[in-house]
């Protein structure tokens, strides 16, 4: 999946400017792809969460000595059973990412996972410029990041905002414009 979606960059890339229509439905198929591996991504951190959290039911976890928890036996042989069970390793944190806001002459940074939807990473970035830089003048934020063409694009969704992410590696930084 990942693959197809590295070749469809490349092909996207080759496709000379006179071409536009061609250049556009490539745009598409890297955009889909993207979309593929996104989600294919998420399925297994959510496979991964779900597996790791050690949220089973009680009535069906039980100990060597037969004994599952709140069988009503006492506080001793609760202990007992609780001491044979394998310490579970803690969950790996959630990725970060850091994002440095820009707007009019102040520069922020905050901190956002890297599984962040739209409304919040807005919410976040007003949080931050109306407590350190003042209030937009007409109340209303418009998020922008530079792509590698250099061109300044609207995030304005919550696919925009996993794609650019995507683009930067956990713990990386992305650079957004906020007018």
């Amino acid at each position: 999946m990942y693959k197809e979606y590295r070749d469809s960059i490349s092909s996207f890339k080759e496709t000379s400017s006179l071409k536009i229509v061609t250049k556009l439905s490539r745009q598409k198929e890297v955009r889909r792809r993207k979309r593929q591996a996104r989600k294919a991504n998420q399925d297994l951190q959510e496979h991964f969460y779900a597996s790791s959290s050690g949220t089973s039911d009680a009535s069906s976890t039980t100990a060597e000595s037969g004994s599952p928890p709140g069988s009503g036996l006492g506080d001793e042989n609760i202990r007992q059973w609780a001491l044979g069970i394998e310490d579970v390793p803690p969950l790996p944190p959630l990725p970060f990412m850091k994002v440095k806001v820009h707007f009019h002459e102040f520069l922020f940074v905050i901190l956002v996972p890297m599984v962040t939807e739209y409304g919040y990473l807005v919410e976040r970035i007003w949080r931050k410029v109306r407590l350190c830089g003042g209030c937009p003048d007409d109340g209303l934020l418009r998020v922008r990041y530079r792509d590698e063409d250099g061109d300044l694009i609207t995030i304005g969704s919550t696919d925009d905002v996993q794609m650019v992410f995507e683009e930067h590696r956990p713990g990386g930084c992305v650079t957004v414009f906020v007018s």
